[in-house]
Formats: structure tokens, sequence, C-alpha cells
């Protein structure tokens, strides 16, 4: 009986793996370049966003230092960024991305699908042990920020 549970556990860390990728640098700036092919306005919009994001997410990482959960050690300056645990940058991505596209696809399914993905991003963070919930929470108000300011000066 033990292996299964061990083979259930590691099945659902890998399914939150790869649910917290979603709001991870690689996959949001893929997404903004991918848009600057299909509507380039769009694609600069978000590419501004998401780069005040990630300024102003490590920023606050900077002078307000948390550890993580697992207290991912660190030796310089850029893994101690990465090492912080608040806010989580994930799960601003992830607010910022659902309601930008929201936004764009407008429609009510889409943005169900999108919000619920939203959600289960920064679930996986505090399931992978990488944040806790008020870094999580943090995350979404900073990409709820970023996103009123993008569209009061953009859209």
């Amino acid at each position: 009986m033990a292996d299964y549970k061990h083979i259930f556990r590691t099945v659902m860390k890998e399914t939150f793996a790869n649910i917290s990728s979603f709001g991870s640098m690689i996959f949001v700036y893929c997404l903004a370049l991918a848009f600057l092919f299909v509507d380039l306005n769009f694609g600069v919009i978000m590419l501004i966003g998401l780069v005040s994001l990630d300024i102003a997410g490590n920023l606050i990482k900077l002078i307000l230092p948390k550890k993580r959960p697992d207290n991912e050690p660190y030796s310089n300056m850029i893994e101690k960024l990465h090492a912080g645990s608040f806010p989580s940058i994930h799960a601003a991505r992830a607010a910022f991305l659902a309601l930008l596209l929201n936004l764009y696809f407008k429609g009510i399914w889409f943005g169900v699908f999108i919000f619920i993905i939203a959600l289960l991003v920064g679930a996986s963070r505090k399931i992978l042990d990488r944040h806790y919930f008020i870094d999580i929470f943090a995350g979404y108000v900073l990409g709820i920020l970023v996103f009123l300011s993008i569209q009061a000066s953009m859209l």
C-alpha cells in the first residue's frame, strides 16, 4: 500500500509543478512574445506589464526579505532574490495575465477557465511548499495592481 501512496504523491507533485509553470517567467514571456506576432499592441502592453510586475516584485523581495517555507539556501544576491518568498511572483503573473487575457478574449467561459488556472497556480505554490498563503495573496494583489495601472494608462 505504501508504494501506491508514494506514486500518488509523486504524480500530484509533478502535476502541481506543471500547473505552477503557468506563472513561470519562461511561459509568460514566451506567451507575450507570441502575442507580438498576433497583435503587436497587445503584445507590447503584455510585455510592459510583465516587466513592470517582475521589477516591482523583485524590489519588494529586496526590501522585505522573507525565506521560503522550504528554506531554500542561497549564496549570492541573485539566489537570494530567487529564494525570497514574499510576494509570489508566479501568483502575480497569473493574476495579471488572467485579467489581461480576459479583457482581450472577452468570453465568459474563457474568463472562468483562466481565473481557475490563476487560482491553481497560487494553490500549486502552496502545495509545493514554495510560499506561505500571505505571499500568494500579496502576489495576486500585485498582479491586480499592475493590471489596473496598465489598464488606466494604456488600454
